[in-house]
């Protein structure tokens, strides 16, 4: 596939087989059509021949009910009738029905000529065709219905007998037993074909004959599909042949044809698998006739792409050949060609000769650069003009753990992926900064993910453009500092400067910087923020029995605590000794109240230990709130005296702080009150 003569030959081939296949399955679409059309003409002459048949044979079945009816009314006017004598006197009616009855207009059974298997006789008043019959004084053919205790399917023809005055005397009721092969039951005994067959059906749908004896009775509507099947649409539709699903939910023909002497619809189905067999046929055919054409005229399209392309393959063997010769340089002799594959055999022989001089210059100039690059202990990298590598020193390849032979070609942020030293995010990359600004480019706050481990080397970059004689860009060259030590040291004397060293919390350096922040803050956007100054109850005693070992090692634990109560964005800081604070940011009094509350509890029920010894620890809690009006040192002043209020009060409690109530003489509210008066008030609304 990878030749031109091999691309141009199956190209060729597939257009010719495409529009061969085209032609040749629109040909078979449109016999497939009319092919069809032929089938739904045969098929809906078959279903109005079995309908008109059928229609013939009821109407002969109702004369002779009839004529039966007219004799037994004569034979009543004359006297007395056995009505079982009568019955069996008429053979013809038993071998039309299945079963042959005479009732009193009351209902009451007077005769019958039964078969062997014949069920027990309903109560026969009750039926609809019954009644129709006696409000209609003319001959009914009943709807299909189940008859006896042993549910047989069935249908009844009914014929009034009268006397001279018009008065009904009695009713002759033949009935056809559907699971038999009677005139009815040999409808769908009928086969069209090897698998299509008849089946008759009720202008409502109600199948009264069918080859599946599992199906009669039963509405067409009831057999659910994905789509209503063919039956069940052409109730809606005028005689015809219709395409669509069967019963059974296969694709079908169903031609429609409407009785004259019922209600009924004769049905001839062909399933289409069988209908258009012979066109499956002809598309096979088809298909392996165009397969072996396609064959031929493959092989015969791929010689003559061969003699044509042969000038042009001998162009590409000669330049194979110079390719491989590595720099000993042989011009391509293409004899008597004077046509365009001889004028480009001439125009590459002339740029070889051209390339050949400028190898022997640069050859030299790569070798010292080479040389002075190897030399340079910092990671060197250079790209093309579309920024992909095309060389790193050995100081380069240890830093980014890629070799040159695998690096060659590759975007530079591939071989070296930076991203930001602090976010982590990717950066742009410097080579195509430099590329775009065309001028040297400094650049600090980046990291490498080392390939070998995926360790994050901090490095400072410097990337610069590298002109042709002409000004061009012709590449980049970069170089890559490891400053992943000195960042370290920077950012270990900034965490040490701004946290505590015993509990890792932020610091009062720390602590008042954000408090700044809140307060810029409330001025600017009006977000509250509130403030908890936090003092340990009896830690004295804690460091006087357990030594200063031991009121260190609470002091950690109650910072972790601390922090472990508070959101992600609040803030918990060490101010010194024994005293905590903490900042609330985006939260309102009555939340900062709950959250002191919180705090105040967690450390009173938690047990601290320490070698064995267990140390009960509470805290004192003083709330200032930061507002649009607030400064920083008002904020922890008001806290402060908050805090000092709790402890005066008793310890172990929070104080909230409020200008108008908190004189350094005064009781403070206790906010310990509020968090009790909503629990009173959620006790009261769930006793209500």
């Amino acid at each position: 596939m990878s030749s031109l003569k091999t691309k141009i030959t199956l190209c060729a081939a597939v257009l010719s087989i495409a529009v061969v296949l085209s032609l040749g399955f629109a040909q078979l679409h449109l016999i497939r059509n009319k092919v069809g059309e032929v089938l739904a003409s045969q098929q809906y002459g078959l279903a109005s021949t079995a309908a008109h048949n059928l229609d013939q044979r009821l109407q002969l079945t109702q004369s002779m009910l009839a004529g039966v009816a007219e004799l037994l009314s004569q034979q009543l006017a004359a006297g007395k009738v056995d009505y079982n004598q009568f019955l069996h006197e008429r053979p013809a009616l038993a071998a039309t029905f299945d079963d042959v009855m005479i009732f009193a207009p009351d209902g009451q059974l007077l005769g019958r000529n039964p078969l062997p298997d014949a069920p027990p006789v309903s109560d026969i008043a009750t039926l609809a065709h019954f009644r129709q019959t006696l409000g209609s004084n003319k001959p009914v053919i009943s709807a299909p219905y189940l008859a006896g205790a042993a549910r047989i399917p069935q249908i009844m023809f009914t014929a009034p007998v009268r006397d001279r005055q018009g008065r009904l005397l009695a009713v002759i009721g033949c009935s056809f037993n559907l699971l038999k092969p009677n005139l009815i039951g040999a409808i769908g005994q009928s086969r069209i074909g090897k698998t299509g067959y008849l089946f008759l059906m009720t202008g409502s749908g109600t199948i009264i004959s069918h080859p599946d004896a599992g199906t009669l009775l039963r509405n067409v509507d009831s057999f659910t599909q994905a789509a209503p099947n063919v039956a069940a649409q052409g109730l809606q539709q005028a005689d015809g042949t219709h395409e669509g699903p069967g019963l059974d939910g296969g694709s079908v023909l169903a031609s429609f044809a409407r009785m004259q002497q019922a209600n009924w619809r004769m049905v001839a189905v062909l399933p289409t698998g069988e209908a258009y067999a012979p066109i499956r046929e002809a598309q096979q055919r088809l298909i392996i006739a165009l397969a072996a054409a396609s064959l031929v005229a493959l092989l015969g399209a791929w010689l003559l792409m061969r003699w044509l392309m042969t000038p042009l393959l001998q162009l590409r063997d000669g330049i194979t050949r110079q390719h491989a010769a590595l720099g000993a340089y042989e011009p391509i002799a293409l004899p008597d060609r004077q046509d365009e594959i001889g004028a480009v055999a001439e125009a590459f022989n002339k740029l070889m000769a051209d390339q050949v001089h400028m190898q022997d210059a640069l050859f030299a100039e790569k070798e010292r650069l080479q040389i002075t690059l190897r030399a340079i202990s910092d990671p060197v990298l250079t790209t093309d003009a579309q920024g992909r590598i095309d060389y790193l020193n050995p100081a380069a390849e240890r830093l980014t753990g890629w070799m040159l032979h695998d690096a060659r070609g590759k975007d530079f942020i591939t071989v070296a992926p930076l991203q930001d030293e602090v976010h982590g995010e990717a950066v742009d990359s410097p080579a195509q900064l430099a590329l775009q600004q065309n001028r040297a480019l400094m650049l600090e706050g980046h990291a490498l993910p080392r390939r070998n481990d995926g360790a994050l080397l901090a490095v400072d970059t410097s990337a610069a453009p590298i002109h042709d004689a002409e000004g061009r860009i012709v590449g980049i060259v970069l170089v890559l500092q490891d400053v992943t030590h000195r960042r370290q040291i920077a950012r270990q004397v900034k965490w040490e400067a701004s946290h505590d060293a015993l509990t890792g919390l932020p610091n009062r350096r720390e602590f008042e910087a954000q408090m700044a922040d809140a307060v810029t803050r409330a001025r600017r956007n009006g977000d509250l923020a509130a403030l908890l100054l936090i003092d340990l109850d009896q830690f004295k005693p804690v460091n006087d029995l357990g030594g200063h070992a031991a009121g260190d090692a609470l002091l950690v634990q109650i910072a972790r605590l601390m922090a472990a109560q508070v959101r992600s964005r609040d803030v918990v800081a060490r101010l010194g000794g024994d005293e905590f604070a903490v900042l609330l940011n985006d939260c309102a009094p009555e939340k900062a109240a709950q959250v002191a509350e919180k705090l105040r509890l967690a450390v009173a029920a938690q047990p601290f230990v320490c070698e064995a010894r267990s140390y009960a620890v509470t805290t004192s809690i003083g709330i200032a709130t930061i507002s649009q009006d607030s400064a920083s040192t008002d904020a922890l002043r008001h806290a402060d005296q908050a805090c000092y209020a709790a402890k005066a009060a008793g310890r172990n409690r929070v104080m909230v702080y409020r200008e108008d109530a908190m004189p350094t003489t005064s009781t403070p509210v206790p906010a310990g009150s509020i968090a009790e008066g909503l629990e009173r008030d959620a006790d009261e609304a769930a006793q209500d």
